[in-house]
């Protein structure tokens, strides 16, 4: 998975780096800055990515599982 492309796709900012965060306690966290200093958290629990940028869920795999075409999925393989 290409995060930093990722979060590139779904937000306005560039030169995404990885940084140490809190763990959320729940599947597995991976928090990332931009350039800009937004920050954006990455969690994967149960095969179901969530991405959150400045505390607002920007995209959540779980809301495709119904058939729909994931807009991200080249993305996540």
């Amino acid at each position: 998975m290409n995060f930093i492309k990722l979060l590139e796709s779904l937000s306005d900012e560039t030169g995404w780096r990885e940084i140490n965060g809190p763990d959320s306690r729940v599947g597995v966290d991976y928090w990332f800055r931009s350039k800009g200093g937004s920050e954006a958290n990455i969690n994967i629990d149960q095969d179901c990515l969530t991405v959150t940028i400045d505390g607002e869920t920007v995209y959540s795999d779980d809301d495709y599982n119904d058939g729909e075409d994931d807009p991200l999925e080249d993305y996540l393989d």
